[in-house]
């Protein structure tokens, strides 16, 4: 996507479930490989994630960075 002279990025997410339970999720770790293999969140170099929902045909956008700093403020 480019804003005038500046370029940014967006990444989709596909989801079915957020518009029920105002949840994002955010992929940390892999399950399909036993926790063996790191999720998008640790690898994901995109400036705004969309996260869409299969089921409603609608989306949110949310800042990337926003995101990220949140769950280094309130991680555990």
């Amino acid at each position: 996507m480019k804003n005038g002279n500046q370029e940014t990025t967006l990444e989709v997410k596909l989801d079915n479930s957020f518009n029920k339970t105002d949840n994002l999720f955010i992929e940390d770790y892999s399950i399909k490989y036993d926790f063996k293999k790191l999720g998008w969140l640790n690898y994901c170099k995109a400036d705004y994630i969309c996260y869409y929902d299969t089921k409603m045909k609608n989306g949110i956008i949310v800042d990337f960075s926003i995101v990220k700093s949140l769950l280094d403020k309130y991680a555990y």
